[in-house]
């Protein structure tokens, strides 16, 4: 599994770099580092769904019950993507930009605002990212996005989030 995961976010990661104009060996080390704790959580994340199942076997608990979990990782995807393109793209201008969704009040808040790669990242304010604390959907489900534009960037700092 952990092998999986690897293979599973360096590819995320690539289609985030190539969606920035970026090739896998032109990354900086601070987005290999990124890239690689990336990796490293989800092996801790791996290693206590483990536990979790063993600790169900043992108690004659059903399986099943850990099955949801595993879409974690499958989101985890989308969230590498997300960020390996935020990192990549600098200077770039990026709208907030709603998905196909329920929105929470954060993301509606974010909808519109447009800011430079580097702003977003440097605040760690991104789309997707699951476990995210400055939105109240924490980025689970969450199919917002950021989205490279030529429009002219949003005045002032980001609302103040839900």
């Amino acid at each position: 599994m952990e092998g999986t995961i690897d293979r599973g976010i360096r590819a995320a990661w690539r289609n985030g770099l190539e969606k920035a104009g970026i090739l896998e060996d032109e990354m900086t080390i601070d987005e290999v580092g990124a890239r690689n704790d990336f990796i490293l959580t989800q092996y801790d994340h791996l290693h206590s769904f483990a536990d979790a199942i063993a600790e169900g076997k043992k108690g004659q608990g059903r399986l099943d019950e850990f099955l949801s979990r595993s879409d974690l990782w499958i989101r985890a995807f989308d969230s590498a993507v997300t960020q390996a393109f935020a990192m990549a793209a600098g200077n770039k201008k990026l709208r907030w930009t709603l998905g196909e969704a329920e929105h929470c009040r954060s993301c509606l808040k974010l909808d519109g605002k447009i800011k430079r790669a580097n702003y977003w990242t440097e605040r760690g304010i991104l789309p997707r990212v699951q476990g995210a604390g400055y939105l109240e959907c924490h980025g689970y489900r969450c199919q917002c996005d950021l989205i490279e534009t030529e429009e002219p960037l949003s005045k002032g700092p980001l609302p103040g989030l839900p």
